[in-house]
């Protein structure tokens, strides 16, 4: 299914009160590029999949979320009692 069909099933079902006004079928595509960043994809890799032509589009996906933060942050601690 592509995002015009997905947009297009949407605005069919307007009326569904759980679905934001500002919803894009774009975001599907934003969520699984954020979830292969968390996951370790470089950049490169999640480039050439969603087909951007720079570098500099999919430098979005670059920031840290707080679960990968936190996980870090975690290790972090582990690592300190372990060394002391």
């Amino acid at each position: 299914m592509d995002t015009n069909n997905l947009q297009q099933r949407y605005r069919a079902n307007e009326k569904c009160p759980d679905i934001p006004k500002d919803f894009h079928a774009h975001i599907f595509r934003h969520a699984k590029a954020t979830l292969w960043r968390e996951e370790g994809m470089n950049l490169i890799e999640i480039k050439e999949l969603l087909g951007h032509s720079s570098l500099q589009s999919a430098m979005m996906y670059q920031t840290v979320s707080y679960k990968q933060k936190g996980k870090r942050w975690k290790n972090l601690g582990t690592m300190r009692t372990t060394i002391s």
